[in-house]
């Protein structure tokens, strides 16, 4: 299942090329949670979380604004209001099975 949820308007749709064109951070599988500015300014286009994670703090990707992707699985019970502020076009793939 594929959910776009959109940060803000948008006048275009946004296209994700495939990962391996990107640069792509796969975070460690015994990540619990994200915590508040973890990843705040990261130049990384993609980011993977990885099932087991529990939640994503506050700024945690807040000003990356090269990234464009970000796979959140369904462990992910809590994600912060401003977790991508400044984060334009960014489109969340939010695994529900």
């Amino acid at each position: 299942v594929f959910i776009d949820i959109a940060f803000g308007t948008q006048e275009t749709t946004l296209t994700i090329p495939a990962l391996k064109d990107m640069n792509v951070i796969v975070l460690p599988e015994k990540l619990l949670s994200i915590d508040e500015y973890a990843f705040s300014g990261i130049n990384a286009e993609a980011v993977i979380v990885p099932e087991g994670c529990l939640e994503i703090g506050a700024y945690a990707f807040a000003e990356c604004e090269k990234l464009r992707y970000i796979r959140i699985p369904k462990s992910v019970t809590k994600i912060a209001e401003n977790a991508f502020d400044g984060c334009r076009g960014v489109v969340l793939d939010i695994r529900l099975n």
